[in-house]
């Protein structure tokens, strides 16, 4: 199916194709598709992994991605942080308290707070996603914040400098032509 010429494990017959050999990434997308199933929370006929059984409803299959948000939801798990009890994927440990579960928001809030970095253009210890790397500086970090207003500010000068190359080489036409 992938064409691939190599596997991580070993080869699989293919149960279509006769004589095939597959990878197991391909086998187990041929095994989903041979077992004919239909997911009973969004009637999905195909999924990305395996198919689960339902922990709510007895004799339901469920597609990989509802199975997850079925987990998310029947778990008595809250987030130590924000205190929701429903997260938007799968439930995470805090690294700071032992024990405790995060909602997927807090966990990577959590993990800017214990990164220890600090922006280098505002002097902020938090960011409201990623750590970027400061291209002036080497080893130092900027915020989302300073990043995207710099990102901005370069765009505005490589634009400002196409339309005087624009206008230069427009000026250098109508000199030739007098």
């Amino acid at each position: 199916m992938c064409d691939s010429r190599k596997t991580n494990g070993c080869w699989y017959r293919s149960k279509v194709i006769q004589g095939g050999n597959l990878c197991r990434k391909c086998y187990n997308k041929e095994l989903t598709k041979l077992q004919n199933k239909t997911c009973g929370a969004c009637n999905a006929t195909e999924t990305t992994a395996s198919w689960y059984n339902s922990h709510v409803k007895v004799g339901v299959s469920l597609c990989h991605r509802c199975y997850y948000r079925e987990r998310a939801t029947i778990s008595t798990k809250s987030c130590v942080a924000c205190g929701s009890d429903k997260t938007s994927g799968s439930w995470l440990k805090s690294k700071s308290v032992e024990g405790a579960h995060l909602c997927v928001n807090c966990y990577y809030k959590e993990l800017v707070a214990l990164s220890g970095k600090e922006c280098c253009s505002c002097e902020s210890k938090t960011t409201s996603s990623i750590w970027y790397n400061s291209k002036e500086e080497k080893g130092k970090h900027l915020c989302a914040k300073c990043y995207s207003r710099g990102r901005k500010r370069h765009l505005r000068e490589v634009k400002e400098q196409k339309e005087k190359e624009k206008t230069s080489a427009a000026a250098k036409k109508t000199n030739r032509r007098t």
